[in-house]
């Protein structure tokens, strides 16, 4: 797995993952603006693309 090391930004997006995990719905998917952390461990998509259901 390759390292996340430097950016300290990537606490408070980890923290975000793991409590959204944790719900434990089906296709969950998270609103950012910040795809290149948040998508490699959750399925992440820009907040203007979601078109609500």
């Amino acid at each position: 797995m390759e390292l996340l090391a430097g950016d300290k930004t990537i606490d408070a997006d980890m923290i975000l993952v793991a409590q959204a995990m944790t719900l434990e719905i089906p296709d969950l998917v998270i609103a950012t603006t910040n795809l290149g952390h948040l998508s490699r461990f959750i399925t992440a998509e820009l907040w203007q693309d979601i078109i609500p259901s």
